[in-house]
């Protein structure tokens, strides 16, 4: 698929990308901002597209330890399981309220 990119090799888990017609979706985030900063700056060579949301595949911190990134780069709706509530404890950690 000509839309879709997958960053590995910055973080535990990988980083997708997903091109829209006017706008990003970001698959799962990377373990921590440091990486996820660097995953960043590699998109943004490739679009400057605004992030309109991002999927959450679960509530580990490989998945969401760098939505702080993500979320500076304006205010993407953030789309996750229905009872990651309880199990987001990797929130805290990074400042954010479930």
């Amino acid at each position: 698929m000509d839309n879709v990119y997958t960053f590995t090799g910055y973080s535990v888990q990988s980083v997708s990308m997903i091109v829209g017609k006017d706008g990003l979706i970001i698959v799962d985030t990377g373990i921590d901002s440091a990486s996820t900063k660097k995953v960043l700056a590699i998109m943004r060579k490739i679009t400057t597209l605004a992030i309109k949301a991002i999927l959450i595949a679960h509530e580990h911190s490989e998945c969401i330890g760098g939505i702080l990134v993500f979320m500076k780069e304006g205010c993407p709706r953030i789309w996750a399981m229905s009872n990651f509530r309880d199990e987001a404890y990797s929130f805290k950690r990074e400042g954010l309220s479930a």
